[in-house]
């Protein structure tokens, strides 16, 4: 990660969020989660809302909590030179910009999908023009699609592994990104990225990890592991950053610790912007 001179920054500015994916212990215990934690509000994954009345409980449970689904994740397997199996891949990507429409989330989260055998820029623009329609609708429903750089190691999942390279695609789809940094924290010119398409980002997603990694996945709560944490806030705060952070907690570290344990310590982390292992 580059480094961004000038005075100190103050802590990340609040609240912040987290990715609770699929949320299996239901509405009710991720609205008490987010309330007992001090948490503006959670995302959650497209296929964790299929169900109508799962949906609606979500909503009603958030509105009485006063919180809010700050996403709707919707990861794309399908590669874009796969011709008609893409046609259910818009069907549930449409589904997913209903839901967040529904449930009020500004922001449907997607990975761009594997590439396969297509170059980066061939990948680019299949997946620009299968997604034309779906990101057009998603703006007349009030909801931004936004583009997650990934680890290469995840190749199935995305072939959009820098946040340049989000970033690009979003601006070919005329989109958003959601930055990972947990992924990105090594990438060149980082800042400068960011500082270029800040307009462009819809949230941060941060999580601390250590090395080395043999498995995914891998995350750690903020100040466990090796990551520059307190770099990070401080890029986040001079960017402005600071108010779009994202906590994606998940893995064996986080299932030791239990979540709520490991969104509390990264919370004490962003109130204070200090790295290192917590006591």
């Amino acid at each position: 990660m580059d480094t961004v001179t000038g005075p100190p920054a103050a802590p990340a500015a609040g609240p912040h969020t987290a990715a609770l994916g699929m949320a299996r212990g239901g509405p009710a215990a991720a609205t008490a989660l987010c309330s007992r934690l001090g948490l503006a509000g959670f995302g959650l994954a497209a296929a964790g809302l299929r169900d109508d009345r799962v949906a609606q409980e979500f909503a009603a449970h958030t509105a009485d909590a006063g919180l809010a689904v700050n996403c709707v994740s919707h990861g794309i397997r399908t590669p874009p030179g796969s011709g008609q199996r893409w046609l259910r891949e818009r069907d549930a990507l449409t589904a997913a910009i209903d839901r967040a429409a529904q449930l009020g989330a500004p922001t449907v989260l997607i990975t761009s999908g594997p590439s396969s055998e297509l170059t980066w820029d061939e990948a680019a623009d299949r997946l620009t023009a299968h997604l034309a329609e779906p990101v057009a609708y998603a703006r007349r429903s009030g909801v931004r699609v936004a583009v997650e750089n990934t680890m290469s190691m995840r190749a199935e999942l995305s072939f959009t592994h820098r946040v340049a390279d989000a970033a690009d695609l979003a601006e070919m789809l005329g989109g958003h990104i959601v930055v990972d940094l947990y992924s990105a924290w090594q990438e060149r010119d980082l800042a400068r990225t960011l500082a270029r398409h800040r307009d462009r980002v819809a949230l941060v997603q941060m999580a601390d990890l250590q090395m080395p990694i043999h498995a995914v996945p891998n995350r750690w709560a903020l100040g466990d592991g090796e990551l520059p944490i307190a770099a990070q806030l401080t890029m986040l705060d001079r960017l402005g950053l600071g108010a779009s952070i994202d906590l994606e907690l998940l893995g064996p570290a986080i299932d030791e610790i239990g979540l709520e344990t490991a969104l509390a310590r990264s919370l004490t982390v962003l109130g204070g912007g200090r790295s290192g292992p917590t006591p």
